[in-house]
Protein backbone atom coordinates (compact mmCIF):
# COMPACT_ATOMS: atom_id res chain seq x y z
CA UNK A 1 0.00 0.00 0.00
CA UNK A 2 2.79 2.18 1.26
CA UNK A 3 4.95 1.49 -2.24
CA UNK A 4 1.85 2.11 -4.72
CA UNK A 5 1.47 5.42 -2.79
CA UNK A 6 4.76 6.61 -2.93
CA UNK A 7 4.70 5.51 -6.46
CA UNK A 8 1.85 7.64 -7.56
CA UNK A 9 3.50 10.92 -5.70
CA UNK A 10 6.44 10.00 -8.23
CA UNK A 11 4.82 9.58 -11.26
CA UNK A 12 2.44 12.73 -10.51
CA UNK A 13 5.56 14.95 -9.27
CA UNK A 14 7.59 13.52 -12.89
CA UNK A 15 4.52 14.83 -14.73
CA UNK A 16 4.34 18.29 -12.75
CA UNK A 17 8.01 18.98 -13.70
CA UNK A 18 7.42 17.49 -17.37
CA UNK A 19 4.72 20.22 -18.04
CA UNK A 20 5.02 23.63 -17.98
CA UNK A 21 3.65 24.05 -15.22
CA UNK A 22 7.03 23.77 -13.35
CA UNK A 23 7.72 27.25 -14.52
CA UNK A 24 5.03 28.32 -12.05
CA UNK A 25 6.74 26.26 -9.17
CA UNK A 26 10.16 27.66 -9.70
CA UNK A 27 8.49 31.08 -9.97
CA UNK A 28 7.02 30.93 -6.38
CA UNK A 29 9.61 29.22 -4.97
CA UNK A 30 12.18 32.19 -6.40
CA UNK A 31 9.91 34.90 -4.90
CA UNK A 32 9.77 32.87 -1.32
CA UNK A 33 13.28 33.30 -1.63
CA UNK A 34 14.19 36.53 -2.28
CA UNK A 35 11.29 38.53 -1.38
CA UNK A 36 10.34 36.41 2.27
CA UNK A 37 13.31 34.94 3.35
CA UNK A 38 16.30 36.83 2.21
CA UNK A 39 14.96 40.01 4.86
CA UNK A 40 14.22 37.73 7.86
CA UNK A 41 17.91 36.23 7.33
CA UNK A 42 18.39 39.58 8.62
CA UNK A 43 16.36 40.19 11.58
CA UNK A 44 16.05 36.53 12.54
CA UNK A 45 18.69 34.03 12.97
CA UNK A 46 16.80 31.40 9.96
CA UNK A 47 20.68 30.98 8.33
CA UNK A 48 20.03 27.12 8.08
CA UNK A 49 16.42 27.83 6.51
CA UNK A 50 17.31 30.19 4.10
CA UNK A 51 20.41 27.57 3.17
CA UNK A 52 17.53 24.59 2.64
CA UNK A 53 15.22 26.88 0.74
CA UNK A 54 18.27 28.06 -1.47
CA UNK A 55 18.62 24.27 -2.23
CA UNK A 56 15.45 23.89 -2.78
CA UNK A 57 15.59 27.02 -5.38
CA UNK A 58 18.01 25.36 -7.21
CA UNK A 59 16.55 21.95 -7.61
CA UNK A 60 12.95 23.53 -8.91
CA UNK A 61 15.36 25.40 -11.28
CA UNK A 62 16.77 22.22 -12.15
CA UNK A 63 13.35 20.26 -12.12
CA UNK A 64 11.43 23.10 -14.01
CA UNK A 65 14.00 24.25 -16.80
CA UNK A 66 14.70 20.37 -17.85
CA UNK A 67 18.19 21.55 -19.07
CA UNK A 68 19.63 19.68 -22.18
CA UNK A 69 21.79 16.86 -22.18
CA UNK A 70 24.59 18.79 -23.17
CA UNK A 71 24.40 21.28 -20.23
CA UNK A 72 22.65 19.38 -17.69
CA UNK A 73 25.85 17.88 -15.74
CA UNK A 74 27.57 21.35 -15.53
CA UNK A 75 24.49 22.89 -14.17
CA UNK A 76 24.29 19.63 -11.26
CA UNK A 77 27.56 19.60 -10.84
CA UNK A 78 27.34 23.71 -10.43
CA UNK A 79 24.22 23.27 -8.15
CA UNK A 80 25.77 20.49 -6.13
CA UNK A 81 29.21 22.47 -5.38
CA UNK A 82 27.01 25.68 -4.60
CA UNK A 83 25.09 24.33 -1.98
CA UNK A 84 28.05 22.74 -0.37
CA UNK A 85 30.40 25.38 -0.50
CA UNK A 86 27.63 27.83 1.12
CA UNK A 87 26.73 25.16 4.04
CA UNK A 88 30.95 24.70 4.69
CA UNK A 89 31.33 28.15 4.74
CA UNK A 90 28.84 28.96 7.65
CA UNK A 91 30.48 26.49 9.67
CA UNK A 92 34.27 27.80 8.84
CA UNK A 93 33.95 31.09 7.60
CA UNK A 94 37.22 30.86 5.03
CA UNK A 95 36.94 33.70 2.35
CA UNK A 96 38.05 30.65 -0.10
CA UNK A 97 35.05 28.83 0.65
CA UNK A 98 32.61 31.56 0.31
CA UNK A 99 34.47 32.51 -3.18
CA UNK A 100 34.11 28.84 -4.51
CA UNK A 101 30.34 28.90 -3.81
CA UNK A 102 29.68 32.12 -5.09
CA UNK A 103 31.57 31.36 -8.39
CA UNK A 104 29.81 27.83 -8.73
CA UNK A 105 26.08 29.73 -7.62
CA UNK A 106 27.36 32.23 -10.68
CA UNK A 107 27.54 29.81 -12.87
CA UNK A 108 24.92 27.90 -12.05
CA UNK A 109 22.31 30.86 -12.62
CA UNK A 110 23.93 31.57 -15.98
CA UNK A 111 23.33 28.22 -17.07
CA UNK A 112 19.86 28.39 -16.26
CA UNK A 113 18.88 31.70 -17.59
CA UNK A 114 20.12 30.26 -21.24
CA UNK A 115 18.04 27.12 -20.37
CA UNK A 116 15.15 28.83 -18.91
CA UNK A 117 14.81 31.16 -22.11
CA UNK A 118 15.04 28.30 -24.41
CA UNK A 119 12.05 26.36 -22.39
CA UNK A 120 10.20 30.03 -22.42
CA UNK A 121 10.51 30.41 -26.30
CA UNK A 122 10.51 26.45 -27.47
CA UNK A 123 7.79 25.79 -29.81
CA UNK A 124 4.00 25.13 -28.22
CA UNK A 125 0.88 27.37 -27.08
CA UNK A 126 2.60 30.40 -25.32
CA UNK A 127 0.45 30.00 -21.74
CA UNK A 128 0.42 31.65 -18.72
CA UNK A 129 3.24 29.15 -17.22
CA UNK A 130 5.05 29.94 -19.65
CA UNK A 131 4.71 33.87 -19.46
CA UNK A 132 5.27 33.04 -15.67
CA UNK A 133 8.54 31.56 -16.64
CA UNK A 134 9.52 34.59 -18.37
CA UNK A 135 9.41 36.13 -15.10
CA UNK A 136 11.01 33.55 -13.44
CA UNK A 137 14.20 34.28 -15.69
CA UNK A 138 13.69 38.37 -14.43
CA UNK A 139 13.93 37.09 -10.76
CA UNK A 140 17.39 34.63 -11.84
CA UNK A 141 19.07 37.43 -13.55
CA UNK A 142 18.67 39.13 -10.13
CA UNK A 143 20.09 36.65 -8.47
CA UNK A 144 22.97 35.66 -10.95
CA UNK A 145 23.71 39.72 -10.19
CA UNK A 146 24.16 38.65 -6.42
CA UNK A 147 26.32 36.02 -6.97
CA UNK A 148 28.73 38.33 -8.82
CA UNK A 149 28.77 40.99 -6.58
CA UNK A 150 29.24 38.75 -3.63
CA UNK A 151 32.57 37.42 -5.69
CA UNK A 152 33.51 40.63 -6.33
CA UNK A 153 33.00 41.65 -2.62
CA UNK A 154 35.20 38.47 -1.10
CA UNK A 155 38.16 39.11 -3.93
CA UNK A 156 38.17 42.80 -3.17
CA UNK A 157 36.85 43.05 0.25
CA UNK A 158 35.03 47.06 0.42
CA UNK A 159 33.59 47.05 -3.01
CA UNK A 160 30.50 47.74 -2.15
CA UNK A 161 29.71 50.41 0.54
CA UNK A 162 26.66 49.49 2.81
CA UNK A 163 24.85 52.00 4.94
CA UNK A 164 25.33 49.67 8.17
CA UNK A 165 29.43 50.00 7.48
CA UNK A 166 30.03 53.20 5.77
CA UNK A 167 34.10 52.63 7.23
CA UNK A 168 33.97 49.65 4.92
CA UNK A 169 34.01 46.96 7.94
CA UNK A 170 32.91 43.56 6.49
CA UNK A 171 28.97 42.37 7.23
CA UNK A 172 27.91 39.18 8.15
CA UNK A 173 27.39 36.74 5.59
CA UNK A 174 23.43 37.05 5.83
CA UNK A 175 23.67 40.67 5.97
CA UNK A 176 25.36 40.98 3.36
CA UNK A 177 23.64 38.67 0.86
CA UNK A 178 20.46 40.15 2.05
CA UNK A 179 22.10 44.09 1.34
CA UNK A 180 23.17 42.62 -2.06
CA UNK A 181 19.87 41.12 -3.23
CA UNK A 182 17.99 44.60 -2.86
CA UNK A 183 20.99 45.97 -4.17
CA UNK A 184 20.90 43.92 -7.17
CA UNK A 185 17.21 44.19 -7.82
CA UNK A 186 16.89 48.04 -7.34
CA UNK A 187 19.67 48.27 -9.85
CA UNK A 188 17.86 45.82 -12.45
CA UNK A 189 14.70 47.56 -11.83
CA UNK A 190 16.63 51.19 -12.47
CA UNK A 191 15.27 52.49 -9.26
CA UNK A 192 18.90 53.49 -7.69
CA UNK A 193 17.80 54.67 -4.00
CA UNK A 194 21.69 55.45 -3.47
CA UNK A 195 22.11 53.43 0.15
CA UNK A 196 24.01 50.52 -1.17
CA UNK A 197 26.87 52.17 -3.42
CA UNK A 198 29.56 50.21 -5.93
CA UNK A 199 32.49 52.01 -5.34
CA UNK A 200 35.00 49.45 -6.84
CA UNK A 201 35.55 50.04 -10.46
CA UNK A 202 34.60 46.16 -11.42
CA UNK A 203 31.73 46.35 -9.22
CA UNK A 204 30.55 49.58 -10.79
CA UNK A 205 31.22 48.19 -14.00
CA UNK A 206 28.83 45.11 -13.25
CA UNK A 207 25.85 47.51 -11.58
CA UNK A 208 26.06 49.15 -15.02
CA UNK A 209 25.08 45.96 -16.84
CA UNK A 210 22.73 44.79 -14.61
CA UNK A 211 20.97 47.89 -15.15
CA UNK A 212 21.38 47.60 -18.96
CA UNK A 213 19.75 43.88 -19.10
CA UNK A 214 16.93 45.49 -16.65
CA UNK A 215 15.98 47.39 -19.05
CA UNK A 216 16.27 45.42 -22.44
CA UNK A 217 14.76 42.25 -20.39
CA UNK A 218 11.08 43.19 -20.22
CA UNK A 219 10.97 45.93 -23.46
CA UNK A 220 12.63 42.69 -25.46
CA UNK A 221 11.65 39.44 -23.72
CA UNK A 222 9.05 39.95 -22.09
CA UNK A 223 6.82 41.84 -24.44
CA UNK A 224 7.40 39.27 -26.85
CA UNK A 225 6.38 36.55 -25.11
CA UNK A 226 3.00 38.56 -24.01
CA UNK A 227 2.64 39.12 -28.13
CA UNK A 228 3.02 35.68 -29.35
CA UNK A 229 0.49 34.44 -26.14
CA UNK A 230 -1.78 37.24 -27.63
CA UNK A 231 -1.63 36.12 -31.33
CA UNK A 232 -2.19 32.11 -30.12
CA UNK A 233 -5.24 33.29 -28.26
CA UNK A 234 -6.50 35.19 -31.13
Amino acid sequence: MFMEAYQRLIRGSARLWSTDKGLSVLLVSLTLYIFVLSPLSRHYHVGKVVNVFFAAVLLSGLLGIAPSARLRPWMIMAAVSAVLFRWISQEKAVPLWFGLGYGCSSLFFGLSVIQLLARVFQRGPKTAHRVRGAVAVYLMLGLLWVSLYQLVEILSPGAFQFPDNPDGTPLPDTAQQSALIYFSFVTLTTVGYGDVVAVEPFARSLAVMEALSGQLFPAVLLARIVALQVSEEQ
